[in-house]
Parts: C-alpha cells; structure tokens; sequence
C-alpha cells in the first residue's frame, strides 16, 4: 500500500480483520512479524524511541475513534497543545487553534466535556 503526501485514507473491516493492528504498526507502536514500513523514506521498523517520535511529529497525523482529547484543557488548549510541544510560539499556536476551531464552528468552552460529540470530533481532527 502506498499513501501519497497530502493523501487521507480510510481503513475499513471486519472487527478482528487487524485494522488497528495495521495502524500501530505504521506508528511504530508495534513491530510487524515480517515486512517492512516506510514511511517518510524511513523504515519505522528499524526507527528508535527518539526517531520514531520525531518521525510521528512531523509526518503523521492520526485521528483516533473517539477523538482522544485531554478532557481538563478547552479545545483550544488541546489544539494548541501539538505545535507547542514540536516547539512552535505559543501566541502563534493558540491563533492558528483559535482560527481552526472557528472555522469547524467548535464553540468557545472552558472543558471538552462541554462539546458535542461531532464538536469533540471535529476539535480531535
């Protein structure tokens, strides 16, 4: 299988077929029987704890089932909260969150707890 840049994919199946299997593997959190992953032009099965870090900050994005967000902090703190640990301004990534979340007609709330389910989703993508 070959995702190209920029491409989204959706991974569908059978409970049991090894849909989430397959996901951990490309995220370097299960090392395959055999075969190799590249992703990156990086093989994730050969990657350290350090490299496969870096590797998942800066080329892959993954949206869980049930939009895992840290249920203390807003939306926005949860939003924010990536580019801030890849070490990016934090003025810079509460405006970007902001503008995000505005323009996914997420509300303003003090907790996730406060959203929708399809607002909680949309604040996890």
């Amino acid at each position: 299988m070959t995702v190209a840049p920029g491409e989204s994919v959706a991974i569908t199946g059978a409970s049991g077929s090894g849909k989430s299997t397959l996901l951990a593997c490309i995220l370097g959190l299960t090392k395959p029987d055999s075969g190799r992953i590249v992703v990156a032009d990086q093989d994730v099965t050969r990657l350290r704890h350090a490299q496969l870090a870096k590797l998942r900050n800066q080329n892959i994005g993954v949206v869980f089932q049930f939009g895992e967000l840290l249920p203390e902090l807003s939306p926005v703190d949860n939003v924010a909260l990536a580019p801030m640990l890849a070490r990016e301004n934090s003025a810079d990534a509460y405006r970007k969150a902001r503008t995000l979340l505005n323009e996914l007609g997420v509300p303003d709330a003090s907790t996730t707890a406060e959203l929708s389910g399809g607002e909680h989703q949309r604040t996890a993508v």
